[in-house]
């Protein structure tokens, strides 16, 4: 795993900014800084359908590579048995 830094222009973020993320290759770190981004700031904005510009360095590298991040909101369902009724129905 490499250390890679990631900084959003479009956000005002400088390298200064960076987050350090650790990910396989740079596509990976920017899209978990994305996914870190939406939930550090609580706005969603990127889930909610917002793409931005992200760039991408491996750290002590000068090579900058950029990346548009973007998202989709996913349904997600659970369940919890609440008593074992034993007769297979709710009735």
């Amino acid at each position: 795993m490499n250390k890679y830094e990631v900084w959003c222009p479009e956000i005002c973020q400088t390298r200064d900014d960076a987050k350090t993320i650790n990910a396989f290759d740079a596509e990976l770190a920017a899209t978990l800084w994305a996914h870190w981004h939406d939930g550090y700031t609580a706005c969603f904005e990127i889930v909610n359908g917002s793409e931005l510009l992200v760039c991408v360095s491996e750290c002590a590298s000068d090579t900058v590579q950029e990346f548009t991040v973007y998202g989709e909101m996913e349904r997600v369902y659970r369940s919890c048995a609440v008593k074992n009724l034993g007769n297979g129905g709710g009735k």
